[in-house]
């Protein structure tokens, strides 16, 4: 059965067994003899498989040792082994039949049948010991010679080929002791039973074979190389297992998985050590619970982020000025203001910020005009993505937009509102209280405005109530908040409430009449009363008729004016609309929102008009009165530095042999056009104004056709290079519907104004060339949503700073509560090892503790967070006013259990390793 050939095994330096040979049959008893230190234990622990640092041969069957791995010894050691020490180690926290039960859910071979009839097994096993009816007590509750005698069932419950005891009687009394070697004694006839032992007495009397170990070999061996006659086994009533029975050949099988028998194992233990493990789940629920609270308040602080910036950008769009100087300077001054902010350290001399210089500088670059329909045509373009980011890009024109309701009461001048100068209330407060008034009223100018709406996308900060969003000229919607309400503000101002009716009460106020009564409006307005509604636009254009030789502009009240009104376009409300969630907390008092088509119309409709037309083929002459513009200007301080340049123009003509064509068109040219020519022309002019030039230059000039010289001209003083024609076509509404004044971008959300921003720059990188300027651009939200995303960060990272915190508390004590299991579980991770643990199933029995802690921890961790989220938001609320800073939610319930369970094994793997390699022949001393 086993032959061990010259085996030398040194601890250290000290030399233990030198050379010693010896062969064991496959059954009998043998008693191994010699005093203390004599390496009898060591011989044990070798034959055994516990011991594999040694020197020699040790042949199985006649397989050689020498080619098993760890897995063949683990095998071996549960399916052929069975092991009695001098100390019973039992697992404390098991009781009796599981203790036996244990080695037969150990062995390799018994994994099906250990759950087919093992209960049947443990019970025939302790039957044998005679401890019948003790089989759900602790090992506490034993005595000496019983706690043995389990401990001998154990070794015979899995029938092993050979049963290694190591001093089995040495804690006994001589009536226990007999009642262990009777049992050996017993088992030794169908199977190789060796025994370590220091009574001789006992050792001769029951042994077949009694060998004496001397100074490191072998000093007597009674009967070596023999092996007792076999005697015929006694009839058995239930199934011995087929594979490792006292009759089976050696063989190795696959290790199984002990999954079943790791968790009743870890159950019973967190069972047994309940304290304990209440304690460490307390502990470690604490930081799961910290980690959910830290990611509620992360949760809300970024929804109270997206919030305050859907509202801030909601309101402030990014605005390009085709004359960017405003741009330019409020962003200067934005990070002027953003850089004084410096240290609290005491200064020791006066230092300058340039902010004066930085404004003066952004002031003349911003005056250049930027091309914003060459940035439309990007914006158009398949290679920007500024309209899957925004909400709407709207492009504005000097443009102005007059509404009248169904009365013919104008309600919007030139963008405004016009409700306080309808209520002519300055009689009443005065100047100073009207201007306080206003300033407290709405903004006149957000009564109609263009409504955000992507119409590639359909992106919009407003959600649908009724009928349909605008897509043309003539159609808008009603803006309201998001619980639909308008102000009555915005009734009066649209004509929509009576006007008259307010007026009226405000003239018996003055009169100080009694019972006046402010008359009411309606609390609420169906759909349908407000859907189909219709104000009249009025272009500016359509406010003047031919009169004689000019136009004039028809008066409020005539039946011209009537007669306009009845002819001009309507705007209809086709849609109600309100505030979406995103921008919720935005002050929305009511508003007429129109489409973005109805600025563009506006302009082509009064470039169109017969005045436009007229003012156009006729630039130098008012269009209004019939004259020239230059005649209008006489006595004006800039006609005097025209006619004094103009003089010295003439003076130069005189003496230059020009045709009649170009003499005819220099007398034709406007003061503007003079006043730029001396500009341009300002090196040819000496102090005294007087103009010189070369006669080569004069050649040039005399050389040109008449062509080319009006071309050269008007290329640098164009026609319409005249301030009162520029004012007579903007009184007009005609505007230029190529050169548009500004784009307005109303971005989606940060991380989209973000992405804006940055196109927007690298645009600008992309500008060359003399007559091109960069945009700029006026970000007005910029300063707001990074001062709030600069507070979140701060508290996101206090938090996170918190909530790592807590975890390393839990990993500590996780981490400690598994080394100190670890150094109590010694002698049990002896045990198991011997029994045929490997040691993966150490560290599971270890990690499978730990992921029930960390599952419990993650339960009540996540449940305590959802309870506290309560107060605590309650408190912040109360603190800050806001509601939303706290947002629980039972889906953390997922990530506090992964967390827990990845948590609580990670933490407890090193010291489970470290068990796992612990040496279990040290570990069972």
């Amino acid at each position: 059965m086993i032959q061990a050939e010259s085996i030398t095994k040194r601890y250290g330096s000290q030399l233990v067994l030198s050379r010693l040979s010896l062969s064991f049959g496959s059954r009998g008893l043998v008693a191994i003899l010699g005093r203390s230190g004599c390496g009898k234990t060591t011989l044990l622990n070798i034959l055994g498989g516990l011991e594999h640092d040694y020197e020699g041969s040790l042949q199985i069957d006649g397989m050689a040792s020498s080619s098993f791995d760890e897995k063949d010894w683990d095998s071996y050691r549960s399916d052929l082994v069975g092991f009695v020490f001098q100390d019973a180690h039992l697992v404390d926290y098991l009781n009796v039949a599981d203790n036996v039960r244990l080695a037969l859910d150990m062995a390799q071979d018994h994994e099906s049948l250990a759950y087919d009839n093992a209960d049947e097994l443990v019970q025939r096993a302790l039957d044998e010991v005679g401890l019948s009816g003790l089989e759900s007590h602790m090992p506490s509750e034993l005595s000496g010679g019983q706690a043995q005698r389990v401990a001998v069932a154990r070794a015979l419950v899995k029938n092993p080929r050979v049963i290694l005891a190591d001093e089995p009687t040495g804690a006994l009394d001589i009536q226990s002791s007999r009642q262990v070697m009777d049992l050996l004694a017993q088992a030794s006839k169908s199977r190789l039973v060796i025994v370590v032992t220091h009574n001789r007495e006992l050792a001769h009397e029951y042994a077949g074979r009694v060998i004496e170990l001397g100074e490191r070999c072998v000093v007597s061996d009674t009967k070596p190389g023999e092996e007792p006659p076999a005697e015929k086994p006694e009839p058995q009533e239930t199934p011995e297992p087929e594979s490792t029975g006292a009759e089976a050949g050696l063989a190795f099988h696959k290790p199984q998985q002990r999954s079943r028998l790791i968790r009743r194992t870890a159950l019973s233990h967190m069972r047994n050590k309940r304290q304990r493990a209440i304690i460490t789940t307390v502990v470690a629920a604490l930081g799961i619970m910290g980690m959910c609270l830290a990611l509620s308040v992360q949760d809300g602080a970024r929804a109270y982020t997206r919030q305050v910036a859907a509202t801030t950008l909601a309101t402030n769009p990014i605005v390009i000025q085709q004359n960017g100087t405003a741009a330019a300077i409020s962003q200067v001054a934005i990070n002027d203001v953003d850089s004084t902010s410096g240290t609290d350290e005491t200064p020791t001399e006066v230092t300058t910020s340039p902010i004066a210089e930085d404004v003066t500088f952004a002031a003349l670059q911003g005056s250049r005009a930027s091309d914003l329909q060459e940035f439309l045509w990007y914006v158009n373009s398949a290679q920007s993505s500024i309209w899957d980011n925004a909400y709407d890009v709207q492009v504005g024109y000097d443009e102005p937009l007059d509404l009248y309701d169904s009365a013919g009461t104008c309600i919007v001048d030139d963008g405004s509102a016009t409700l306080l100068k309808n209520l002519s209330l300055s009689h009443v407060f005065g100047s100073d209280g009207e201007d306080a008034l206003s300033n407290v009223l709405p903004d006149p100018t957000s009564l109609v405005r263009e409504l955000p709406y992507n119409e590639h996308t359909g992106k919009s900060p407003y959600e649908l109530l009724a009928g349909k969003m605008p897509t043309e000229y003539d159609e808008a919607v009603i803006i309201t908040d998001r619980q639909g309400r308008v102000s009555d503000y915005f009734l009066y101002a649209t004509g929509i409430a009576d006007l008259q009716a307010l007026k009226d009460v405000s003239a018996d106020l003055l009169l100080n009449k009694q019972d006046t009564q402010i008359p009411g409006i309606s609390d609420s307005y169906s759909f349908d009363d407000l859907l189909g509604r219709e104000f009249t636009i009025m272009p500016a254009c359509d406010y003047y008729v031919q009169s004689g030789s000019g136009w004039m502009k028809v008066t409020q009240g005539s039946s011209q004016m009537d007669q306009a009104l009845a002819n001009a376009p309507k705007l209809k409300i086709v849609g109600i609309v309100r505030e979406s969630a995103e921008i919720k907390d935005v002050a929305e008092t009511g508003a007429i929102g129109y489409s973005s088509t109805l600025i563009p119309w506006l302009v082509e409709h009064c470039n169109q008009s017969e005045v436009a037309v007229a003012q156009k083929a006729s630039p130098d002459v008012d269009v209004f009165t019939g004259r020239k513009f230059s005649e209008e200007s006489r006595g004006s301080k800039q006609a005097a530095e025209a006619a004094r340049a103009r003089g010295a123009f003439r003076a130069v003509v005189d003496e230059m042999e020009l045709s009649p064509a170009k003499r005819a068109y220099i007398d034709s040219l406007s003061d503007e056009q003079v006043v730029a020519l001396r500009e341009h022309f300002k090196d040819y002019f000496d102090e005294n104004g007087n103009l010189t030039i070369s006669a080569e230059d004069v050649a040039t000039v005399s050389a040109l056709s008449d062509e080319d010289f009006v071309h050269d001209i008007e290329s640098i003083a164009p026609p319409t290079l005249n301030s009162a024609y520029a004012q007579n076509m903007e009184e007009l509404g005609a505007a230029d519907i190529d050169k548009p004044t500004s784009i307005r971008i109303y971005p989606a959300g940060v991380d989209e104004r973000t992405q804006i921003v940055n196109e927007i720059d690298s645009f600008n990188s992309n500008v060359v060339g003399d007559d091109s300027a960069p945009l700029s651009y006026e970000d007005m939200s910029q300063r707001g949503v990074e001062q709030v995303t600069k507070v979140v960060g701060v508290v996101n990272n206090a938090l996170v700073a918190l909530m790592v915190l807590a975890l390393a508390l839990s990993v500590f004590m996780l981490f400690s509560v598994t080394s100190v299991a670890a150094i109590e579980r010694r002698a049990e991770i002896g045990t198991l090892r011997a029994l045929g643990a490997a040691r993966r199933d150490i560290v599971k029995l270890f990690s499978w503790e730990n992921a029930l802690i960390g599952l419990i921890a993650g339960c009540v961790g996540s449940f305590a967070a959802l309870i506290a989220s309560f107060p605590l938001s309650y408190t912040i609320a109360n603190l800050t006013g806001e509601t939303r800073l706290v947002s629980p939610t039972p889906w953390t319930v997922i990530p506090a259990l992964a967390v827990g369970i990845i948590l609580a094994v990670l933490s407890g793997l090193v010291p489970a390793i470290r068990a796992a390699r612990k040496d279990p022949v040290q570990a069972l001393r």
